[in-house]
């Protein structure tokens, strides 16, 4: 038998098993991608940069590389990737919510009694309280 130019003996599972792994691979490197993606938005809009979303950012960027890097088995990227996902879900700081009562303010909206409005209480809802649409302005 002729050797492989991929150092396989065969066309059998060997073969599609490299072929998954690259392919696993190429969705990882991507995941990475738009986690940058997602970091770089929020940071340039000036919202808060969340700490799930910077972490899988460099979570996926050092998989994507290492599996590379020391050319080991792509496959194994099917556990270690939900593994390390969980453990930072556990990492991720968590809040309780507060109890509300009666018209208190919650996201930006005043409480009264079982129904939420934009308007301050005593007065109707006009056309000027409707949302307006925004605008971004190129850099």
């Amino acid at each position: 038998m002729l050797p492989s130019p991929l150092g396989y003996h065969g066309v059998g599972m060997t073969a599609v098993a490299h072929a998954a792994g690259w392919g696993l691979w190429i969705l990882i490197a991507l995941a990475a991608l738009f986690a940058w993606h997602t970091v770089l938005v929020d940071a340039l809009i000036g919202r808060r940069v969340r700490f799930i979303n910077t972490a899988s950012a460099v979570v996926l960027t050092w998989l994507a590389s290492w599996f590379v890097i020391l050319d080991l088995n792509k496959l194994h990227l099917l556990w270690i990737v939900p593994t390390v996902f969980v453990a930072l879900d556990f990492l991720r700081p968590t809040r309780l919510p507060r109890e509300a009562g009666p018209g208190a303010v919650t996201g930006g909206r005043k409480r009264t009694g079982d129904e939420t409005t934009d308007v301050p209480a005593g007065r109707d809802k006009t056309a000027a309280d409707e949302p307006k649409p925004v605008t971004v302005e190129p850099i």
